[in-house]
């Protein structure tokens, strides 16, 4: 008998957690067990014992079996079916606010807004990528929703209604009332309205412009006429978390409670982290909170605050932990991403105002990560089939990690980006994502009362 290579052991106060890294499973050994183990003294574990660490793999038969089990999981796992893509409409790159982590500063030379034959393109374009289904289309920015932008916006809409598409809109929130009269002709095609905070009033304005600019009451006082007035859109808050405002999450939730937005049935709270997938070694906003500390800092909270609900823990680029978390409650069933991001599958299509079009909405604008053109004519690159062919599969060295499961081979901005290479992976910190999770579970006392025998 052998021990499985997708093991991560983590030893906390007096156990050894051992947790499988393709099922997600764990299993806990105490007192003479965890010597027996790294001995690899099998036979010497009780039978009860040894019959869970059978029965989830961490022992196997033999060192063919972990094989089997990658090319068990690549199988059922590994098939990328069919799955609409997603499609981001850039109406412009001009924006009110000045955020300073934004993803955009650093390749955005100029202001553009598109135009309407630019818009004519990407719907013409969009149906040929998707015909017979129905489209969701997010209408992104800069700021989308700026007052200048209203004529080309309302033509936007007019020209969506020769497709079948639901539309999501991402602002910033401060015009929105201005755009009433949109929202409400066009109520029927719009799903989604998102926002984001950054943090209570006083965090959130310091963070956003570090000015007199009381931002945070603008915000949520248009999230919350929406709320009333619109019913049937969900507005989804976006609560991005740094070292300013981790610590402030209940002070957030207790602002949004008393401006009648917390608890509301079609208003929702996700979390996320700043960050740069172009610069994940040397990010320019000097405040961003580690991804490996990300999961920590919510389950602290959530210990605290249960307003938190287990459904919330999400978002970072260790988002697989929320997911295990829910299996680990068993309200969910984990499992591993062998597809890739969302850019590989189901596919992104962003459509800039410069004519092109961009595989990731975080590197729209960037013409060296273009990928198409939607105006004048529409036209795929060659780089194109770089990002569509993509497979975690092919990487032999992500075949040979333990975390494959975990990460799906990393962000391919972010391998273009450090390594010069989409092939080769820029390789997240797994094993200290996942070790500061597993620790902080056993600090909260999460397994504490089960049955290590």
């Amino acid at each position: 008998m052998f021990k499985s290579k997708y093991i991560h052991e983590c030893f906390i106060n007096s156990k050894l957690l051992l947790f499988h890294t393709l099922t997600f499973s764990y299993e806990i050994l105490t007192g003479e067990d965890i010597v027996l183990w790294e001995k690899n003294k099998f036979d010497f574990i009780s039978n009860k014992k040894l019959g869970k660490l059978i029965s989830k793999l961490f022992i196997v038969e033999d060192k063919g079996s972990d094989e089997a089990l990658l090319n068990k999981a690549i199988t059922l796992l590994g098939n990328k079916g069919r799955l609409k893509p997603q499609f981001f409409i850039y109406v412009t790159t001009e924006c009110n606010l000045n955020c300073p982590y934004c993803y955009q500063r650093d390749y955005k030379s100029k202001n553009i807004t598109i135009s309407k034959k630019h818009v004519d393109s990407v719907v013409t374009t969009i149906d040929l990528l998707s015909k017979k289904e129905n489209k969701h289309l997010v209408i992104f920015g800069g700021e989308p929703l700026l007052p200048q932008n209203k004529q080309i916006v309302e033509y936007m809409f007019d020209r969506f209604k020769t497709i079948d598409a639901t539309v999501e809109i991402v602002t910033n929130g401060i015009y929105l009332k201005q755009y009433d009269d949109v929202l409400s002709s066009n109520k029927q095609m719009i799903k989604i309205l998102r926002f984001t905070l950054n943090g209570p009033k006083k965090i959130h304005n310091f963070i956003r412009d570090n000015s007199n600019f009381d931002t945070f009451s603008i915000i949520t006082d248009n999230i919350r006429y929406v709320l009333n007035k619109y019913d049937h859109i969900q507005v989804i808050i976006n609560f991005l978390l740094d070292k300013l405002n981790c610590d402030s999450i209940s002070d957030l939730f207790n602002e949004l409670e008393i401006n009648d937005i917390l608890g509301k049935q079609n208003c929702r709270i996700e979390f996320g982290r700043i960050q740069s997938r172009k610069h994940p070694e040397n990010n320019f906003y000097k405040n961003e909170l580690p991804y490996t500390e990300y999961y920590p800092v919510l389950l602290r909270t959530k210990l605290k605050d249960k307003r938190i609900t287990d459904e919330m823990l999400i978002g970072s680029e260790v988002s697989i932990l929320g997911k295990i978390y829910r299996q680990f409650l068993k309200k969910e069933i984990a499992i591993p991403n062998l597809k890739g991001c969302k850019a590989i599958y189901p596919g992104v299509f962003a459509f800039y105002p410069d004519g092109k079009i961009y595989p990731c909405d975080e590197i729209a604008g960037d013409v060296s990560y273009a990928i198409g053109q939607y105006y004048p004519y529409f036209m795929f690159y060659k780089e194109k089939e770089n990002w569509s062919s993509y497979s975690v599969l092919d990487n032999e060295k992500c075949l040979k990690c333990k975390f494959i499961g975990m990460c799906n081979g990393g962000c391919l901005v972010s391998n273009l980006a450090v390594n010069g290479d989409i092939n080769s992976p820029y390789c997240l910190d797994i094993e200290n994502s996942l070790n500061n999770f597993l620790v902080e579970l056993e600090l909260e006392g999460f397994f504490n009362g089960q049955d290590y025998s």
